[in-house]
């Protein structure tokens, strides 16, 4: 509550700054709205962060995941998944505290039901983005990113897990996964 007051009162004074002096704002092409002639609806919104919650680490704590939520809204354009599936989107956090870099290929992400059973990401579009996949993580680095599955219809999100495989073994296995719960 304290952060919209201070946010409003800051309004307050910036709108007290006007100028009538228009000689600094840049052209605009016919038919551009500035700023200012911006809805309320259009204009950017603030968000606040939220702590992390249900972060998994690796025994040694080099790496994390910690999913944020899941939503089986998928926009236009996206083709329709599989027959008897639907798309489910993940957004979630996967860090590297102070390990060697991971690099997040589709192999090292899934999501895990209850029976044990893995499913596989689709590959990232224009709609997957920022996209988990693909993402180089060297030390200290982290990412918020985007993973789709393909998981049969009636899924409940809540009854499955992320699993991220931050390092592979020279036999390609997966000796230390990291899971998170879908909240």
């Amino acid at each position: 509550m304290l952060r919209v007051i201070i946010f409003v009162f800051s309004l307050f004074i910036i709108s007290g700054c006007n100028t009538s002096n228009t000689t600094n704002i840049p052209p605009t092409s016919p038919g551009t709205p500035h700023i200012a002639d911006l809805t309320a609806e259009a204009q950017p919104a603030f968000i606040t962060a939220e702590p992390l919650e249900d972060v998994s680490t690796t025994d040694d704590g080099d790496y994390y995941v910690a999913v944020s939520y899941a939503q089986d809204f998928v926009p236009e354009g996206v083709p329709a998944p599989p027959a008897g599936q639907m798309w489910l989107v993940v957004v979630a956090t996967l860090g590297n505290q102070s390990g060697p870099t991971a690099q997040v290929a589709a192999e090292d992400l899934a999501l895990i039901d209850e029976a044990g059973g893995r499913i596989a990401p689709e590959p990232p579009d224009d709609t997957t983005q920022p996209a988990m996949i693909g993402a180089a993580l060297a030390e200290g680095q982290s990412i918020l990113g985007i993973a789709r599955f393909a998981v049969p219809v009636g899924t409940t999100p809540s009854s499955l897990a992320l699993e991220w495989c931050p390092l592979r073994a020279d036999d390609d296995s997966c000796p230390e996964p990291i899971r998170s719960a879908i909240p």
